[in-house]
């Protein structure tokens, strides 16, 4: 299984925002699911393409769905070491740290609409694609 090159969003449908981005050819993502449904979803992906995504962003409405996702895909061996962002509401810290003991390696604010959204995402991927060292699962 090889290391993708894009990072793989899953998000819910809370805002407009979503269709527009993952309309886009920029990643790969699971929509509108509840955690679990997700989860299944970017695995039955990862074996139909025999890839592991680089990275996950969490897009999730809420922190607690978010947290869900992360445990899940930590406790998957080919996901354990792919990081994990998550785009965060607000600044709870009962949240975000919810969110870190979950096995997320970094979260963020999400922005409030779709041009930020996206300039996030490159963000993102430049971070852990370009700038960081990786090891492979």
């Amino acid at each position: 299984m090889s290391i993708g090159a894009r990072p793989f969003l899953i998000t819910s449908s809370r805002d407009g925002l979503d269709s527009t981005v993952l309309g886009s050819e920029m990643l790969p993502s699971v929509s509108g699911a509840p955690p679990a449904r997700a989860v299944e979803g970017l695995l039955r992906c990862m074996d139909q393409l025999d890839v592991v995504p680089a990275v996950v962003i969490l897009d999730v409405a809420t922190d607690a769905g978010a947290a869900e996702i992360a445990a899940a895909l930590r406790s998957d061996d080919r996901l354990r070491r792919t990081p994990l962002v998550a785009l965060a509401t607000d600044r709870d810290q009962d949240r975000v740290g919810e969110l870190y003991d979950a096995g997320v390696n970094s979260v963020v604010p999400r922005p409030g609409n779709e041009r930020e959204l996206r300039e996030l995402i490159e963000r993102v991927r430049a971070y852990w694609l370009e700038a960081n060292y990786t090891a492979e699962a």
